[in-house]
């Protein structure tokens, strides 16, 4: 008896499936409760989709996904430039603030509320908020799958920054440990 409830509830659970494949849009339909002559005009990243009919009837033409597909590679594609003022924000704020946040916490909580007393460990503390985002930018990058270029540029600025943000740094970490 068990079997026969098990089975037909995989089943159902491949139709569900199966659908789902058939109209991908429908259960986004669905959950946003979007009333039929709305569905007509959704702007979704600067571009109109289609009526849900016509998304319907395309979900079974095979040739409909590679246009469906190259549209939505070209929009992104479409990277948009970063603005000027973003390449002196980002040294300024990750390694001249952050630097700063770093030795306060490393001087404030390590030393002052934890007592930790081995000055290298301090100081690797503190250089952990002076260098360069390059672990960050690569990682948002990559997953984005875009803004490759821009992320060249940023990185670039930053690594070149820090040759003077570093020593800056290192002068006031070490200043900050006498």
């Amino acid at each position: 008896m068990a079997s026969k409830s098990k089975a037909k509830m995989e089943a159902k659970a491949f139709v569900d499936l199966e659908a789902a494949f058939e109209n991908p849009n429908k259960q986004e339909e669905d959950a946003l409760d979007i009333p039929g002559e709305a569905r007509s005009e959704i702007s979704v990243c600067g571009s109109t989709a289609a009526s849900s009919e016509e998304s319907s009837s395309q979900a079974g033409n095979p040739a409909a996904a590679p246009a469906k597909a190259s549209a939505i590679a070209a929009t992104a594609a479409a990277e948009v430039p970063l603005p000027k003022v973003v390449y002196v924000l980002i040294p300024l704020f990750r390694q001249v603030f952050g630097s700063l946040l770093a030795a306060t916490i490393a001087i404030l909580v390590f030393r002052n509320a934890c007592g930790i007393t081995n000055k290298p460990l301090l100081l690797v503390s503190m250089l952990q908020g002076a260098g360069p985002p390059m672990i960050n930018i690569s990682v948002m990058t990559g997953i984005s799958g875009s803004g490759e270029k821009e992320a060249a540029k940023v990185l670039l600025v930053t690594y070149s920054a820090s040759l003077i943000t570093w020593g800056a740094s290192m002068a006031i970490f070490l200043y900050l440990l006498q």
